[in-house]
């Protein structure tokens, strides 16, 4: 394994532990993040989606449809856009995300490896000039794979699923923002407010998406988070919201 993927997978898990490179994917249903697969890869994809969606209605019934389906994009996309991210803020390296391939576990995602025909597929051949780079025109550029990786995979998902795409870009744009207070709780990144926000900004406008998700000013330590997406946790168990949770009423910022 190159320095450079060896380090971004440690400083990944030692962000999210669930984000942990499996050498060993040989036993594993992996879904792949190439938006260039073949149709028999896209078919095993959806399959695999398929196959979560019978698991998650199995183990929480109760949770209803709408749990369901935003939890099912949320696995998909979760690990592609922390990767992304986490490589840009901490070690300035652009990854090549249509490598990825996601491990699929019983109704969960998580795990991956990098699929490399040679020693250089994995990270792009110039990746080393982006150090000197302005991390805004890294953003970009990171974020126009990012984007075309998660539109083949939404693509996919909607064969499987019906789901709003303005829901879905909002799941996203929070996913940013909880990457990015991990890495500000961890000391990787800034813990200022100004700094934090500006960043969450840039990610969003290089994604294309509205400014669903944000910060605000704390007087108690870091920045809070501020969103209008749900990840609908609260139907499995009410009494355990998430902190940042949008029907709560400190944080009441629905959908337009």
């Amino acid at each position: 394994m190159r320095a450079v993927e060896s380090t971004l997978a440690d400083m990944a898990q030692h962000v999210f532990p669930a984000l942990c490179m499996e050498l060993d994917a040989s036993s594993l249903s992996v879904m792949s993040c190439d938006p260039h697969c073949d149709e028999k890869q896209r078919a095993q994809n959806k399959a695999l989606m398929r196959a979560l969606l019978a698991q998650l209605k199995t183990q929480y019934p109760e949770a209803g449809r709408g749990y369901w389906h935003t939890r099912l994009w949320s696995l998909i996309f979760w690990q592609p856009v922390y990767f992304a991210v986490i490589a840009v803020e901490t070690i300035k390296q652009k990854p090549r995300l249509s490598a990825l391939r996601l491990h699929v576990k019983p109704t969960s995602i998580w795990g991956y490896h990098l699929e490399s025909h040679d020693k250089q597929m994995s990270f792009d051949s110039d990746a080393v000039t982006h150090i000197n780079e302005g991390k805004r025109q890294l953003t970009e550029q990171m974020a126009l794979q990012l984007k075309e990786v998660l539109a083949a995979l939404f693509e996919q998902f909607l064969e499987v699923s019906s789901f709003s795409k303005k829901k879905s870009k909002a799941l996203v744009s929070m996913n940013i923002v909880l990457v990015l207070r991990a890495l500000a709780e961890k000391a990787l990144i800034t813990q200022r407010y100004d700094a934090l926000q500006s960043r969450a900004e840039q990610w969003q406008f290089a994604l294309g998406l509205s400014e669903f998700s944000g910060f605000v000013p704390s007087s108690h330590g870091l920045p809070v988070i501020k969103t209008r997406a749900c990840c609908m946790h609260y139907r499995i168990d009410p009494n355990d919201r998430c902190s940042y949770c949008p029907k709560s009423r400190r944080n009441n910022l629905p959908l337009n």
